[in-house]
């Protein structure tokens, strides 16, 4: 629910089905109890979202991830109150926006961290309201550079297919807490096997090197293809007869030539 020019969220509706959330665009403002008591466990305010008045994301039960723009100027009291689950929260504002609430020192806040930038760490930490979050022997303030992604790693590194076969690979980005975790797929020879979404599908004979990438970090898996060289070697279908030329690709129709024949 939003106000007629669509610059204030009113309301979002408590129970609506879903993890995660990103507020659009154009948006500036958060109201009053805004998400109150909603069972997100992400949220994302975009560049632009200036205000989050009193308790707008109070009791988020199930808060996990909250990331907040550098065009942050002022929360109001009570923001993080009863967010119990709440860990990482990424506030991208250089100078310490105003905070209406004295509750950071309390011990809801243990498991919280706020990843602030670089050089502004030391700020945040010195700061009346925010620096209660190291308070008790705590250390919750730090860089936002540790949520950088740190590397990437495929479960295989090496895979033998027949053409017409496909695999899963499976991509783990480091750390885990990473802000952005989306991995970019490639094939250096898409006339041997394909990729899409980590699924390799063998084309024809050859070998072909699978990148997944994250951030500034790559990880590879180097894919041989072989041909079907008898019947046990073509994929069963008991639905369809699939044919393949002696290069090892499906074809719609034999014409002239030698082909398997499944």
């Amino acid at each position: 629910l939003f106000n007629l020019d669509k610059t204030e969220l009113v309301k979002y509706p408590p129970y609506k089905e879903g993890d995660s959330y990103i507020v659009p665009d154009g948006v500036t403002d958060l109201s009053e109890h805004a998400f109150y008591g909603t069972l997100l466990k992400s949220l994302v305010l975009p560049e632009g979202v200036q205000v989050i008045e009193s308790q707008a994301i109070r009791e988020m039960n199930n808060l996990e991830i909250l990331i907040l723009p550098s065009t942050i100027t002022k929360m109001g009291m009570g923001t993080f109150y009863g967010c119990k689950k709440l860990k990482t929260v990424v506030l991208k504002v250089e100078e310490c926006p105003k905070y209406g609430g004295t509750d950071l020192n309390a011990s809801d806040f243990d498991n919280m961290i706020l990843y602030v930038p670089s050089e502004s760490v030391e700020t945040y930490k010195e700061n009346s309201s925010w620096g209660k979050l190291n308070s008790n022997g705590r250390d919750n303030i730090k860089s936002i550079d540790l949520l950088n992604v740190s590397g990437i790693t495929l479960d295989q590194t090496s895979a033998t297919l027949v053409a017409g076969e496909t695999i899963t690979l499976v991509a783990t980005v480091s750390p885990e807490n990473a802000l952005d975790k989306t991995v970019t797929w490639s094939s250096s020879d898409e006339g041997v096997a394909l990729v899409e979404g980590g699924v390799v599908t063998a084309v024809a004979q050859g070998t072909t090197t699978i990148k997944a990438t994250a951030g500034e970090f790559s990880a590879t898996c180097e894919v041989t293809v072989s041909i079907p060289t008898s019947v046990e070697d073509v994929e069963e279908d008991t639905e369809e007869t699939v044919i393949y030329d002696l290069a090892g690709r499906r074809v719609k129709e034999a014409t002239n030539g030698i082909y398997i024949v499944n």
